[in-house]
């Protein structure tokens, strides 16, 4: 947890990779924008099962059923996820690797990136 709200380090079942792997979330300043955004470590770790991750809408301007978005480095653009509102004031979705995410509202993307 951190002063931007209920980020929590994802939940990697059993399985999701084949060796010791460190994982890391680096997370902006305080104050910076109106969007929960985070970056998950290391990039572009591949999963085997779907591993869930966590982001805040309650301390943003997105709101609940709104979905987390990626950054997909090799094409320049945010792609959005499957996700949903947990009772706790987050929303979660299921990926399959690691990289930027953050939430967005429904109009669409307003967060800075690339």
């Amino acid at each position: 947890t951190n002063a931007r709200g209920a980020f929590v380090l994802p939940n990697v079942p059993a399985g999701a990779v084949d060796r010791s792997t460190r994982f890391a979330i680096l997370l902006p300043p305080p104050g910076q924008g109106d969007r929960a955004f985070a970056e998950f470590l290391p990039h572009n770790q591949e999963f085997a099962v779907p591993v869930t991750i966590r982001l805040p809408y309650a301390i943003t301007d997105a709101q609940p059923g709104a979905p987390i978005t990626w950054w997909s480095q090799s094409g320049k653009w945010w792609v959005d996820q499957p996700s949903a509102a947990t009772a706790d004031g987050r929303i979660e979705a299921q990926v399959d690797h690691f990289s930027f995410y953050g939430t967005r509202s429904r109009s669409g993307i307003t967060i800075a990136g690339g």
